[in-house]
């Protein structure tokens, strides 16, 4: 079974992200901070990250950067979600080989693009 990761401060996201992503058969993990999340892939195997830009602390991609700086997960696929859809975080999104949605987004288009990432033989 696969594991995802959801990072979000919102507690009220983290449980509509929580309820969206059960329908896709993975283990979901939640974390409210970039801390908390690098502290659990520590400790349990993460095969997907969905990760809010807006965290307290470390951002979104500064965790993202954490753990991909951790052994097994250099090509770790990930989501940045944000309320902001300014051009310069779509660019550092691209640079850091992540998908970038913005808030509101659409649950359906975010399963499929989970479950593209993580089968990408399966989405063709």
């Amino acid at each position: 079974m696969k594991t995802l990761l959801i990072v979000d401060d919102e507690r009220h996201m983290l449980h509509l992200l929580q309820y969206t992503l059960a329908k896709t058969g993975c283990r979901i993990l939640t974390a409210g901070s970039g801390e908390e999340a690098v502290q659990l892939a520590a400790d349990l195997p993460i095969d997907l990250a969905v990760i809010d830009v807006g965290l307290p602390g470390i951002d979104g991609f500064e965790t993202l950067a954490i753990l991909r700086e951790r052994p097994g997960y250099a090509t770790l696929p990930a989501i940045i979600l944000t309320a902001r859809g300014q051009a310069d975080l779509r660019t550092h999104a691209e640079a850091s080989q992540v998908l970038f949605l913005t808030k509101p987004f659409s649950p359906i288009e975010l399963r499929r693009q989970i479950l593209d990432l993580l089968d990408p033989a399966a989405a063709r």
